[in-house]
């Protein structure tokens, strides 16, 4: 019995854990890596002025901060992790929040485009770990978008959900930093997502990378 009760003990911390690191990758893994991105852009892109790249530097770090203050604050008033009560966001919920937080970047950085989505009401489902890979998923398709896509030319992301899969589908021109077969982030991502038994296809044609994502929902 005593034993039970230590490994209960344990698999709760670990649960938290999990949790915890979860919801750090959601806050910060974005503005970190479009901190990154500025800086780096710096030194090989003059065309947008040095003040809007370090406001820009200035409103991520803030934002990390921020985001970083709410958990830190969470985790003190409440002597342990949990990320909108004991059950893990809605997933259609989820990628509305994603999709908006994508176009709202892209946006910002000069682009047109949108985002749709479309989702039948019985993929209304909750899944901790089909969340963090779409999370994932829509984070590198924004963010690469957001470095190697054209301007001038118009992004398209399509999202759907049914009862037995989410499905999705983007287009972009391709910019003059585009990388020949994409980077290693997505040959990662293809990895992970082959895994969870789902196939994830990237092609250059016309001027256009063209991209579907298709994952079961088991």
């Amino acid at each position: 019995m005593r034993e039970s009760v230590m490994v209960e003990s344990r698999l709760r911390q670990l649960e938290a854990n999990q949790y915890l690191a979860a919801h750090l990758h959601d806050a910060l893994s974005q503005e970190l890596a479009l901190i990154s991105m500025e800086t780096q852009l710096h030194a090989v892109d003059k065309s947008v002025p040095d003040e809007e790249r370090w406001r820009r530097v200035s409103d991520y770090t803030q934002n990390a901060l921020a985001d970083l203050r709410g958990i830190i604050t969470q985790l003190r008033d409440d002597g342990d992790f949990k990320k909108d009560g004991d059950e893990p966001e809605n997933v259609v919920a989820l990628l509305r929040r994603e999709a908006a937080a994508g176009d709202k970047l892209l946006h910002d950085h000069g682009f047109s485009g949108e985002t749709v989505l479309d989702s039948a009401q019985d993929a209304n489902m909750h899944s901790s770990e089909l969340g963090g890979l779409l999370s994932l998923i829509c984070h590198e398709i924004y963010t690469n978008m957001l470095k190697h896509a054209e301007t001038a030319r118009p992004y398209h992301v399509s999202i759907s959900l049914s009862s037995s899969r989410v499905c999705i589908r983007y287009a972009n021109g391709i910019g003059e930093q585009s990388v020949a077969g994409g980077g290693s982030g997505l040959r990662s991502l293809q990895s992970l997502i082959t895994s969870m038994g789902g196939d994830f296809s990237h092609d250059a044609r016309d001027g256009e990378w063209n991209g579907t994502v298709a994952i079961p929902l088991r």
